[in-house]
């Protein structure tokens, strides 16, 4: 289980920096299509790891329940371990999106007197997985 996350961790990893390259190298208005088959890729493994991480969990789960470490009343919920779960989820969801592909934001940088534009998916990008 523990194998799969971290799989389609690096993998939804290496898709976005591709993608990232790509807009670096050839500009944000160039190879749209490309961009977008690699972030929808990105979201599809995303999912992946996601439904993945749950399965980790249940097995771990099952593991302490056959082993006598829970009784036979317990689940995820009541013994705590959905916490960890859920934000174990929440971390790894946070990775770029092809719907917001080009959308930015500007910020003033008073010290310069410039506007300073990021990519929200640069951000997303640089806190996923």
């Amino acid at each position: 289980a523990e194998l799969s996350n971290m799989y389609f961790g690096v993998m939804g990893l290496g898709l976005s920096i591709i993608e990232r390259e790509i807009r670096s190298t050839y500009g944000y208005k160039s190879n749209d299509t490309i961009r977008i088959i690699l972030l929808s890729a990105n979201l599809l493994v995303t999912i992946f790891l996601l439904i993945s991480l749950y399965f980790a969990y249940k097995m771990m789960f099952n593991w302490m329940k056959a082993r006598g470490f829970l009784g036979k009343y317990d689940d995820l919920i009541n013994t705590g371990i959905y916490k960890g779960l859920i934000a174990e989820m929440i971390i790894c969801s946070l990775s770029p999106l092809p719907f917001i592909y080009n959308e930015t934001f500007i910020e003033y940088a008073y010290n310069f007197g410039v506007d300073i534009s990021h990519f929200y998916n640069d951000i997303l990008l640089a806190l996923s997985f």
